[in-house]
């Protein structure tokens, strides 16, 4: 037996996304209550409109993660994957979502501080520094310098902690 959340009885709209334009099935109210790109596009549909909304610039996986997560389906805690994690920032950040951000941003972090001192570690620090410096400024500093094995003499000079 297939279990369904009670969100998917009412979902009552279609977001296509990517340049395929692939088909995510969503609520309205939820979409429209936490994506302003959602809202204003909602405001201007016409009443016997199909319900369809576009994305364009967000692929079918990260769009489907994003409706998992707004419909209560999984938690922050559930995504294990970094780049699903960013991907799924760039496309909050397209579509002027913030819902649970802070709680994205720890999850981020964790995976993070979990790295190994490795040379695909630092490029991952660094991909995921915009985000990390903003919500975990000391600790994320603190493991870049573990990672790039600088000494802590450079590493007060490179960023201006003397």
């Amino acid at each position: 037996m297939v279990w369904m959340s009670i969100l998917d009885t009412l979902d009552d709209c279609t977001v296509l996304c990517g340049p395929e334009q692939h088909r995510v099935t969503a609520n309205t109210f939820v979409l429209v209550q936490n994506c302003d790109i959602f809202r204003m596009a909602y405001e201007d549909m016409v009443d016997d409109e199909s319900r369809e909304f576009t994305a364009p610039n967000v692929s079918h996986q990260i769009m489907q993660l994003l409706v998992n997560l707004l419909h209560k389906k999984i938690q922050p805690s559930d995504i294990t994957s970094i780049r699903d994690l960013m991907d799924l920032f760039e496309a909050m950040r397209y579509l002027n979502c913030s819902y649970k951000k802070t709680r994205l941003s720890n999850q981020l972090w964790e995976l993070v501080r979990a790295l190994d001192v490795s040379t695909n570690s630092m490029e991952t620090m660094i991909q995921t520094a915009f985000h990390l410096i903003e919500t975990h400024p000391r600790e994320f500093l603190s493991k870049a310098r573990v990672v790039s094995k600088m000494k802590f003499d450079v590493y007060k000079h490179v960023f201006g902690l003397e």
